[in-house]
């Protein structure tokens, strides 16, 4: 049996923010991508400051 791959990343318990992935380019080994997936409850929302990074939502 191979052993797992290192691009697999397991979901985490959600952050109060709902947050239950986040994956950086210095966590990734990245140059300019990085992201980060939310398991918001109804009515929530998440807010980020992208500074100089341009950003993609997609729900």
């Amino acid at each position: 049996m191979s052993a797992a791959s290192p691009l697999l990343v397991r979901p985490s318990t959600p952050h109060a923010d709902g947050d239950v992935h986040a994956v950086t380019p210095g966590s990734a080994g990245w140059t300019y991508i990085g992201f980060e997936v939310y398991d918001l409850a109804p009515g929530r929302r998440a807010v980020r400051d992208t500074g100089d990074w341009e950003a993609c939502t997609v729900c």
